[in-house]
């Protein structure tokens, strides 16, 4: 440059790529929608890592899903703004999948680029987002709509979202008040034109072809179109350059921008996160509602229950899509998949109800004083059956045993140790034998946090640090179903009354170690080093599955096979419940913590620390 002569100066350029990036495909009813890769700062850009080229989301090569890493407020525009009409029942479904946690994980679908403040009220901005993973401090209102199912570290989930039931304000009227979508909204509908014929003058909602307003009911105003321009409120292209009326007071939010969240305050590095296979069903029904169908189960799971759904919808020649959540969710007319899975839990949990026997009722009580206290303080460890030299009281354990445990399901007593066991495992611990001075004890007690057994200590907050021996002072033996429900579920009340009353009974174990129940959900347990395995299965079982159309509900019966007791195979508790992560039936993150439950014969020292760094101290 500055030659006046322009003959001077030379210079080359080399390797240059010219990049094109993928962009990010979304069904669209029965299309797909390719979003350009033109990643825009969602909320502010002082919330986004920027420049957004160093800090890009990472879009797949086949378009179907895109990974966020670090700090991200990322938006993308949609090729042309999706008015309600178009969304109609708005069904979102994704893949999500979390490698790093953050603060706040979630997706939204906005008219535009300002994130919701629930906290102001003159604030306008109506929450456009979804939260798929939320460790952030929780206020009393959220700018964020939290899903049913919050994705821990690690794993993976499938969320399905009707977000016309989510979302407040897609459709307002001029005061600015909500009011319902049209299900489904008018078609439009060429009458006539020029006034005639005269019966359809003036003409209705979303009619033409309109000259003007005159020729249109009170209150509707006609919509003046070149082409096949969208008449708001109402479906369908109509005929081109005819003109429609349309309700004017009628006023439609136009979704305009997909976004993503990957939130993360102290650190703008953290957070990993991957949204997949994302799908908007536009119109969504059901094909299988209107006749009866049946199918059987060996196993009345989520998993298993979906599969004979799905090939249910394969045999029939009107179905043509076989998701079967779709279709349960059309079905159930779900607002999240959570409330799927709750249904077809209550289904498989209704069918095994019928045959349970609830054995923690009175029925192991031998007298009215042992009949008053037996759930209550049995398994918190009390009770004449533990600390009797001889096993008087609690004969009635072996008959129950006798007569029952092979061709009934017990119920789980209602008991606070073992109410909500979320990680689908539970733990018994004795500390004494009735029998035998010197017992086959095969664990030692690390330590035990009081604030989680604190019905049973009897104090609010509290623990007690047993140190790092060896020297297998206590015997703990543990039962796991998972939580994928179905038959091991329905079965843990016989594992607990193998494990905590059989074991009382026939093999003289008693009492529990201070401060913790005998037998409780591993959260409510010490931390011990190790645990045997008791597993309790049903082979030759069945659920039968009705669906009645006539009324719209499912209905099981359950038959009872031969109820079978075993040791896991030889495996330990951590063991047999790494193996169930193995086949779907228990989550990796769970079979983590169960490791930080049942820590090992040399894990205590660990386990201990980890656990004294929490109250700022450290063991000497």
């Amino acid at each position: 440059t500055g030659d006046v002569e322009k003959v001077y100066g030379q210079s080359s350029w080399s390797n240059i790529e010219i990049d094109s990036l993928p962009s990010l495909d979304i069904g669209l009813g029965s299309d797909t929608v390719a979003v350009e890769n033109a990643q825009i700062s969602y909320k502010s850009s002082s919330e986004d890592n920027t420049p957004i080229r160093d800090y890009m989301a990472s879009i797949s090569e086949d378009s179907s899903s895109i990974n966020l890493v670090g700090n991200m407020w990322r938006a993308l525009e949609l090729p042309t703004p999706l008015s309600p009409t178009e969304l109609g029942d708005f069904v979102v479904s994704f893949d999500f999948t979390l490698d790093e946690a953050g603060d706040i994980h979630g997706i939204c679908f906005d008219e535009n680029l300002s994130y919701g403040n629930a906290d102001s009220p003159q604030n306008s901005e109506s929450r456009r987002c979804v939260s798929t993973a939320y460790f952030h401090d929780k206020s009393d209102v959220l700018d964020v709509l939290l899903s049913d199912f919050q994705t821990r570290q690690s794993e993976s989930h499938r969320y399905v979202l009707n977000l016309s039931k989510m979302f407040d304000k897609l459709y307002v009227n001029e005061s600015g008040d909500p009011t319902p979508a049209p299900t489904p909204p008018p078609n439009l509908v060429h009458v006539g034109n020029n006034g005639s014929p005269g019966s359809a003058f003036p003409l209705k909602v979303c009619q033409g072809d309109c000259d003007n307003d005159n020729e249109c009911s009170a209150g509707l105003e006609c919509f003046q179109r070149g082409g096949f321009e969208m008449v708001p409120g109402c479906a369908g292209a109509g005929r081109s350059g005819s003109d429609y009326c349309y309700d004017p007071l009628r006023k439609e939010t136009n979704i305009k921008y997909i976004a993503f969240i990957n939130d993360n305050g102290a650190d703008s590095s953290v957070g990993d996160s991957t949204y997949g296979n994302i799908a908007i069903t536009t119109s969504l029904s059901s094909c299988l509602s209107g006749e009866d169908f049946d199918f059987q189960l060996s196993d009345c799971t989520i998993k298993k229950f979906l599969g004979e759904v799905e090939a249910t919808m394969s045999n029939k020649a009107d179905c043509t899509s076989t998701d079967p959540l779709l279709e349960l969710f059309a079905i159930f007319d779900a607002t999240q998949e959570m409330d799927v899975y709750s249904q077809i839990e209550k289904i498989c949990t209704s069918a095994y109800k019928l045959d349970q026997y609830d054995f923690a009722d009175n029925t192991l009580a031998i007298d009215d004083a042992l009949e008053r206290q037996l759930v209550k303080e049995y398994i918190d460890g009390g009770t004449v059956m533990n600390y009797e030299a001889e096993a008087n009281s609690a004969v009635m354990i072996g008959k129950v045993n006798d007569k029952f445990a092979t061709t009934r399901h017990f119920s789980m007593p209602k008991h606070h140790a073992l109410d909500n066991c979320e990680m689908g495992a539970a733990m018994c611990c004795f500390v004494a034998s009735r029998t035998n001075p010197d017992p086959a004890d095969n664990s030692d007690v690390c330590y035990i946090d009081m604030k989680a057994s604190r019905y049973t200590a009897h104090v609010r907050d509290g623990w007690s640090i047993y140190g790092d021996s060896s020297d297998d002072s206590i015997y703990c033996e543990g039962f796991a179903w998972g939580n994928d429900g179905g038959i091991a579920s329905a079965l843990k009340g016989n594992a607990l009354f193998k494990v905590g009353f059989m074991d009382n009974f026939s093999g003289g174990k008693v009492e529990q170690v201070p401060g913790a129940p005998l037998c409780g959900c591993m959260d409510r347990m010490p931390v011990v080093t190790n645990a045997a395995c008791t597993d309790v299965t049903d082979p030759t079982s069945v659920v039968d599955v009705h669906f009645d159309s006539a009324v719209g509900m499912f209905d099981a019966s359950f038959t009872v096979g031969e109820i079978t007791y075993g040791d896991c195979g030889g495996l330990n508790l951590v063991e047999h419940y790494e193996s169930l992560v193995g086949v779907g039936k228990a989550s990796a993150v769970d079979a983590a913590y169960m490791h930080k439950r049942v820590v090992g014969e040399v894990g205590c020292g660990v386990a201990i620390n980890d656990f004294l760094s929490t109250k700022g101290l450290v063991m000497g």
